[in-house]
């Protein structure tokens, strides 16, 4: 029996021996993956990992609960707002979804504004209703997609109403189900998959990304096991609130600090479909819980906490977007050092713009310019970045934002 035993510790001497190999070589075993958050456990999983006294505030433009029903009434912590003189027809799934984020998290205040959908077509009743919105500050205001048309590019009304709602810290988002459906300027687009949409490859270098667009995206499988009342749009729409106004920010920036954790965390990816834009998953465990990634600005991924005033020397990518009249699509600003890198990201993702050149001149200015994607948006983004000029003390990004054309090039 003695050789017996002796084989057994032979045998068990080489198995260790293989284990060790493999983790040195990197094939050991792998630290545990997050399961995905579906929606009908993102509840309960915003109970464990949310703080208690966080107040959640959504609004939903374009959405037409009945504010009569008991289900809705406003009591305890929880609070319904629809605007004076709105219209009174309900829709039935509206008030399903009104109910199930109220159920989900019972300290909810919500504003619900019905839009009718000839309304829609007056850019000024839209941007009366936005303000409204906005009215309350929170952290996130949902605006469906039908209500957008191109033509408002020229209202500056509707304009001036997104720079309020980013004055007041308030994220505005709008769930979509096509990743090319026209949204504003300063408005953040989700895109909602398809359940078998396939995840695309990981694009592995920042610098393969400039000039893209990039799109924060909610995977369709995400859904299943909802609430049979409401339709795929809807759930997404509860989805990306909820998590959104879950994110613990605020102050005048916190629609920026919301952005770059939904949008600006984990791996971007290409599809196989290369007409499609580039995407970044939607979340939870990256928005609220991990440890922040590096962030991709300039074709480099810069640290959560990177300031502008760190930056060494020049940074200039303008010679690899030569094109004719360049300039006409271009901002310049003077931008505050103490700036985080990832503010001036979220305001490319949110406008649609790429920062092409940086000089941090001191510790306390740098000289940015930034350049369009859109150049049909120019008037939009200017109004949205001079939005966002103050004092540094004052949560301001920019010391001042010009056309390109106004003050020279570097």
């Amino acid at each position: 029996m003695r050789w017996l035993s002796r084989l057994s510790v032979y045998a068990l001497s080489c198995l260790s021996l293989l284990m060790l190999l493999q983790f040195c070589r990197g094939d050991g075993p792998k630290p545990p993956q997050a399961h995905p958050v579906r929606l009908s456990g993102l509840p309960q999983w915003l109970m464990k990992n949310s703080d208690p006294q966080h107040r959640f505030g959504i609004a939903l433009l374009g959405c037409s609960p009945d504010a009569n029903d008991p289900r809705l009434k406003s009591e305890g912590k929880f609070r319904l707002s629809v605007p004076p003189r709105a219209y009174e027809r309900s829709i039935s799934p509206d008030t399903e979804l009104a109910v199930w984020l109220r159920s989900a998290v019972p300290q909810l205040h919500l504003r619900c504004a019905p839009v009718e959908k000839s309304e829609s077509k007056d850019p000024i009743r839209l941007a009366g209703l936005l303000s409204w919105a906005s009215e309350e500050h929170p952290e996130v205001i949902h605006i469906a997609q039908e209500l957008f048309h191109r033509e408002q590019l020229r209202s500056k009304e509707l304009g001036d109403a997104v720079a309020l709602c980013w004055s007041r810290g308030s994220l505005p988002v709008s769930v979509v189900t096509s990743p090319g459906t026209w949204i504003p300027p300063g408005i953040l687009p989700i895109w909602l998959t398809s359940e078998e949409e396939a995840e695309g490859a990981v694009v592995s270098s920042a610098d393969h990304l400039l000039g893209l667009r990039v799109v924060l995206a909610l995977h369709g499988s995400t859904l299943k096991g909802g609430p049979e009342e409401l339709d795929r749009e809807r759930k997404a729409v509860a989805y990306a609130t909820l998590l959104a106004s879950a994110i613990p920010a605020d102050g005048a920036l916190a629609h920026l600090e919301r952005t770059a954790r939904l949008a600006l965390q984990g791996p971007v990816r290409q599809p196989a479909d290369h007409s499609q834009p580039s995407y970044v998953i939607l979340d939870p465990h990256v928005s609220l819980l991990r440890e922040p990634e590096p962030v991709p600005f300039m074709s480099h991924s810069h640290n959560w906490n990177a300031r502008v005033s760190e930056f060494k020397g020049v940074v200039d990518l303008r010679t690899k977007f030569s094109g004719v009249n360049e300039s006409s699509r271009r901002l310049i600003s003077v931008v505050h050092g103490g700036t985080y890198a990832r503010y001036l990201a979220s305001v490319e993702r949110l406008i649609g713009l790429q920062t092409i050149y940086l000089f941090a001149s001191d510790r306390e200015t740098a000289i940015v310019f930034f350049r369009l994607l859109e150049p049909a948006n120019l008037e939009w983004a200017l109004n949205l970045l001079r939005n966002e000029q103050g004092k540094e003390s004052d949560g301001h990004l920019f010391k001042q934002v010009e056309r390109d054309a106004q003050l020279g090039r570097p």
